[in-house]
């Protein structure tokens, strides 16, 4: 390739150099797409991912933070939580709609967040009329711990 491209640049055609580093260009985006998509499997890639963007974008990243309460992963969903009580105050919005939320794991995730924010008392009849059990035993948990 290298002889090649030399050979091309010695004969003075720009366009097939251009066209090959836009070939070039092409290949390492889609490369890198496919990188991407494979990070995306791992839940350790997300939750860096996620860590990052908290570091650099605190508030502005409460969004993408809560989007990830979606994901399969626990260590994913446990870590946006965590991060959203870190953001505290901007993020309650995204932990009020995780009580919400049809997966009774991420209500319960929320519930931990909300903890760690000290803002329990706030919310517990709320979380009390949840029918879900493993709901209702979370809210049990983290009151005790609150009283003891």
């Amino acid at each position: 390739m290298r002889d090649f491209n030399r050979k091309m640049i010695g004969a003075g055609s720009v366009n097939t150099v251009l066209s090959l580093g836009m070939l070039s260009l092409l290949l390492l985006l889609s490369v890198g797409e496919a990188a991407a998509d494979k990070e995306a499997e791992n839940p350790l890639s997300e939750r860096n991912r996620l860590l990052e963007v908290f570091d650099r974008y605190p508030n502005e990243a409460v969004p993408f933070i809560a989007e990830a309460l979606d994901q399969k992963s626990v260590i994913v969903r446990h870590t946006a939580a965590h991060l959203l009580a870190r953001i505290g105050e901007p993020a309650l919005d995204a932990l009020e709609k995780a009580l919400e939320h049809p997966d009774a794991e991420v209500r319960c995730i929320a519930i931990d967040a909300l903890a760690e924010m000290g803002l329990l008392d706030d919310y517990w009849a709320v979380i009390l009329m949840d029918a879900h059990p493993l709901v209702k035993r979370k809210l049990q948990i983290e009151l005790l711990k609150g009283y003891s």
